[in-house]
């Protein structure tokens, strides 16, 4: 194992880390791929405590250099579903499209869904954008109750609650952690509030210019009986 950044992220602090977690070594880089979050902490620690630089692998091309990889495959459980407080907790490494299965099973949707390829649960979570469902329930921000993260120091930290959203929580660092890139803390786990599914009927307009297309628009937007899901 071999440092490629940082001086402090000797031969010996590689060892240290490969005596904590599984690893493998890509590109001249490490891979950890921690079973629970207590030890991604530990690596965390050890990376930071010598100068070094840690980043999810999920999110490779947003940064450059880390001196450790996080690949978060093996933290892919759903935790919970709480019907009655209409909340899903769930792992950082689960993907979206098993997240969605498991909650349309229960009658729920998550609101807003990412579209485009299946990512994770933390590619979603740290990344500030509309989505399918957006017009609706907002963006990713909007969805999420809590969030549990390693900080840069290793400790655990826990946002807010699992049963009531962020707004009610007094301060916290739930808004700033989501869409943060992954630059603040390492997430771990995810608590998204969860919605009813319902019946969701496709409408379309056959428009032929830009003004007939605004009419259309600003008619649905100022309904009052009407809140599409996504436009």
């Amino acid at each position: 194992m071999k440092s490629i950044k940082a001086p402090n992220m000797t031969e010996e602090v590689f060892e240290k880390i490969s005596t904590l977690v599984k690893h493998t070594e890509q590109d001249g880089k490490v891979i950890v791929t921690p079973a629970n979050a207590d030890e991604l902490s530990k690596v965390t620690a050890v990376v930071m405590a010598n100068g070094g630089a840690i980043m999810p692998l999920s999110m490779k091309s947003n940064h450059y250099n880390p001196d450790v990889y996080v690949d978060m495959s093996e933290m892919a459980s759903i935790i919970d579903i709480d019907t009655v407080a209409m909340t899903v907790r769930v792992q950082a490494g689960c993907k979206i499209s098993t997240l969605i299965d498991a909650v349309a099973a229960e009658g729920f949707t998550l609101g807003v869904i990412p579209a485009g390829e299946d990512t994770t649960v933390e590619q979603w979570a740290y990344k500030e954008e509309a989505a399918i469902g957006s017009y609706k329930y907002g963006t990713v921000k909007d969805s999420v109750y809590n969030i549990r993260a390693i900080g840069s120091d290793g400790s655990l930290l826990t946002t807010g609650y699992d049963k009531i959203g962020y707004y009610m929580s007094a301060y916290n660092l739930i808004q700033t952690l989501a869409a943060s890139n992954a630059r603040l803390a390492l997430i771990t786990e995810v608590t998204f509030k969860i919605h009813p599914a319902g019946v969701t009927k496709a409408v379309t307009y056959n428009v032929t210019d830009a003004a007939m297309l605004q009419a259309a628009y600003t008619r649905i937007v100022q309904a009052p009986s009407v809140k599409p899901l996504h436009i």
